[in-house]
């Protein structure tokens, strides 16, 4: 079987970038030599050269490296001192390909550490609607989704491998920005493209992406113990609100007024919960007084664009009206690229690792709800979420006031926020603070650990206790509409 796009070749070759446009392959697509290993060759050659940004160099413009280097990895109490900055993560990794993409298979030398390895698809008509999303933003989303679950293990990506599967709908100019929108990601955080594959597909787009990562002590969903607490790096409910807030737009223009959703997200939900029950914190008086002391101050953060630190319009994002969608207002701006376009939180993990306080961590893919339903079970112990603590941006609030909606369900259940869960001794807030604060992050305090005997539990803004069950997506339910 003929493949179009494979790992290896000489890096930085610039033989076939110019071959790149006009080539049709597999279902009329420019592939293989001509698509993935064409433009990624491209981008580092101009790398070399000091004409773009370096691709899998932490020190490029707009990277992950120059943003952080600065700053230094808190010395908390158990940390590791400030002998780990940011800036050294991944110091020395252009060295580490040995081959990269336009042979059978690449070839790399290891770094220190341990490797960290995942996978992620995403399949059209269960993750994305191509009516919703630009192909810049699917191909930032697919790469994005993937560097978020090393940030999870308090990693840095290094090295993401790419397939992606495509109909007979989509042409050259749509692919080149999937692409486009993966190598942004690549820019930002320091990861080499190291191989890939393009392949017709008989219906839905499909797009998997492998990815490695390194660390020097991972960080498991098994080391939570009762007194703990548990945090989460920032507002939740964001990317749910948008995805509300674009199904909206869309079935108002397609003359529709239902609120029900199909796809992934449709499967997220309270069941058995009284959402009735549950509040934002701005809607309350005070908190109960059982909830454990919150770290607070300032204003919420809001989803850092994907666009900080460049020039607006530098990538095409429909945040302004999209390919079926009107105008937004501000807020809605910001949850419609908070969905489209997720920022891993690779600083606040990588940070928190180092700090030796946390003890148990995991990013926000599927909903507060069922992460620390997954913290609970690997550590064999119980938790506690505070409703009242639970931090909800201004325009999460505004877009459940527009759409009747309670955001505390979006932020419990919504998912594909990727801020981070983690849990951490008590006498450590104030180290786990400052980790966060020396990279721009913040610690939102939002339940504690308990005995496992006491199940998962939600506290709601009026004391009331009830289960707090898993509802995030499940690709195999059977449904019946």
């Amino acid at each position: 079987m003929e493949r179009e796009a494979q790992a290896g070749g000489s890096r930085g070759s610039r033989g076939d970038a110019g071959r790149e446009r006009g080539v049709r392959g597999a279902g009329g697509i420019a592939g293989g030599e001509f698509g993935l290993i064409g433009r990624i060759r491209r981008r580092v050659a101009a790398a070399h050269l000091g004409e773009a940004g370096s691709l899998g160099k932490p020190g490029g413009p707009g990277g992950f490296a120059e943003r952080d280097a600065p700053r230094h990895v808190c010395d908390g109490r158990g940390g590791h001192g400030d002998h780990h900055r940011i800036g050294d993560v991944g110091a020395g990794l252009l060295d580490t390909v040995i081959l990269g993409i336009g042979d059978d298979a690449a070839v790399l030398q290891p770094p220190r550490g341990r490797l960290l390895a995942s996978i992620d698809m995403l399949v059209e008509g269960v993750h994305f609607d191509r009516r919703l999303i630009t192909p810049w933003q699917l191909g930032w989303k697919a790469l994005a989704v993937n560097v978020s679950d090393i940030a999870a293990m308090g990693g840095v990506p290094l090295y993401a491998l790419a397939s992606i599967g495509l109909n007979e709908s989509v042409d050259d100019s749509y692919v080149d920005a999937v692409y486009d929108g993966m190598l942004a990601v690549a820019e930002r955080f320091g990861v080499e493209i190291v191989g890939g594959d393009t392949v017709k597909s008989p219906h839905a787009i499909v797009i998997d992406v492998a990815i490695i990562g390194q660390a020097d002590s991972p960080v498991t969903r098994a080391g939570a113990r009762p007194g703990d607490l548990v945090a989460v790096t920032g507002p939740l409910g964001a990317s749910a609100a948008g995805l509300a807030w674009l199904l909206h737009c869309l079935e108002r223009e397609e003359g529709h007024d239902r609120r029900d959703v199909g796809g992934e997200d449709a499967g997220r939900g309270g069941a058995g919960v009284e959402m009735s029950d549950y509040h934002h914190p701005s809607q309350l008086g005070a908190a109960t007084a059982s909830h454990p002391p919150q770290t607070r101050g300032g204003a919420a953060r809001s989803h850092p664009s994907a666009l900080e630190g460049g020039a607006e319009g530098s990538h095409p994002s429909y945040v302004g009206g999209g390919p079926a969608v009107g105008a937004h207002p501000s807020w809605a701006q910001e949850l419609v690229r908070a969905h489209l376009e997720p920022m891993p939180r690779v600083p606040e993990g990588h940070a928190l690792a180092a700090s030796g306080a946390v003890t148990a961590m995991m990013d926000i893919s599927d909903g507060l709800a069922n992460e620390v339903n997954h913290i609970a079970e690997e550590s064999g112990v119980g938790v506690v979420v505070y409703a009242a603590d639970v931090p909800i941006s201004e325009a999460t609030a505004a877009a459940g006031r527009a759409l009747g909606r309670d955001p505390l369900h979006w932020a419990l259940f919504g998912g594909e926020d990727y801020e981070l869960v983690f849990t951490f001794k008590r006498d450590q807030t104030e180290a786990a603070s400052r980790c966060l604060a020396s990279v721009g992050g913040r610690l939102y305090v939002v339940g504690e650990i308990v005995p496992s005997e006491r199940g998962v539990k939600l506290v709601t803004a009026s004391g009331k206790t009830t289960d707090l069950s898993p509802a995030g997506y499940d690709h195999f339910a059977t449904r019946t509409s």
